[in-house]
């Protein structure tokens, strides 16, 4: 079993999952001012997790897959956000 850098707790459907962060990487904005070799593209900006329930990864009880895979777009990137907020924020 992989060990995972930290834990944050996140709420789906009323539901309080624990979010375990196996790796991260911060996002690094693009700089395009100036003279082209003092300017670099963006870089960073993912994380690596998987989303538990009681110590067991957590599973679409209509489909028997991995929560974090059946998720929707827009549930996606607000739970992404949050694991980047959680660093950012520090």
């Amino acid at each position: 079993m992989l060990k995972h850098l930290e834990e944050i707790e996140y709420t789906i459907d009323n539901t309080l999952y624990e979010i375990r962060i196996y790796n991260y990487e911060p996002y690094v904005p693009a700089y395009v001012s100036g003279l082209p070799e003092d300017c670099y593209p963006a870089e960073g900006g993912v994380a690596e997790y998987e989303i538990y329930l009681d110590g067991e990864v957590a599973e679409d009880p209509d489909t028997g897959i991995s929560l974090k895979d059946s998720l929707t777009n827009e549930e996606q990137d607000s739970l992404e956000q949050a694991i980047f907020n959680h660093y950012e924020v520090r």
